[in-house]
């Protein structure tokens, strides 16, 4: 979905998926190239955000050079529960919100670690 990455700290989700898929006529309906989940980081989107384009910008090439190697990447058809609802941009009202969850998050984080010591 899009924006990356905004929608898992959104709605709280645990993880944030990438996957390189090859497109087909349907979307999502492709052929699943690389896929991999992290933990997502719910206190800063930047941070969010650089952890998904450092994980999945490095497949590009790799399936690239794979392809040239004729060697192809393993492929798997798009599984069912992989396809969720297609996420676009924000309006207004969620991203003033998704700002207020994110002061909520960081602030969460802070008082936990300021605890610990």
């Amino acid at each position: 979905g899009f924006p990356p990455g905004f929608w898992e700290i959104y709605q709280g989700a645990p993880y944030t998926g990438a996957i390189l898929q090859k497109l087909e006529h349907r979307l999502d309906d492709g052929v699943v190239l690389r896929k991999l989940t992290f933990p997502t980081i719910h206190h800063s989107y930047y941070r969010q955000r650089e952890a998904l384009f450092s994980i999945s910008v490095p497949w590009l090439s790799e399936v690239a050079r794979d392809i040239l190697s004729n060697s192809p990447p393993p492929m798997s058809k798009t599984e069912t529960d992989v396809v969720g609802p297609i996420y676009t941009r924000a309006t207004h009202l969620e991203l003033l919100k998704f700002l207020f969850i994110l002061l909520e998050n960081k602030l969460r984080r802070l008082f936990k670690s300021s605890r610990l010591r």
